[in-house]
């Protein structure tokens, strides 16, 4: 299993930073970073991250899970780079 090992004080800190008013707010960096502390507080539950785009997930859709595992390998690739590929 993968591992993130994040220092506590830098997540709140970052937090701290995208939650104020200003040009640091901002509402997606500030509910990645909440999902992120809620996974490290219940470290006794094991996380897996789903990724999905559109109706595509990558737990059922072959197409997408070769796209991920590509992104995966350092691929610098867009989706729709991936779906013209793979339609020709």
């Amino acid at each position: 299993m993968d591992e993130l090992r994040i220092d506590e004080e830098l997540l709140n800190d970052c937090l701290r930073e995208v939650s104020m008013s200003g040009d640091n707010q901002h509402r997606g960096i500030k509910g990645l970073l909440e999902m992120l502390a809620m996974a490290g507080y219940r470290w006794r539950t094991p996380v897996k991250v789903v990724l999905f785009n559109g109706n595509m997930e990558a737990d059922l859709d072959e197409e997408y899970n070769a796209y991920l595992d590509r992104k995966a390998c350092g691929e610098k690739i867009t989706w729709a780079e991936h779906d013209t590929e793979m339609k020709k």
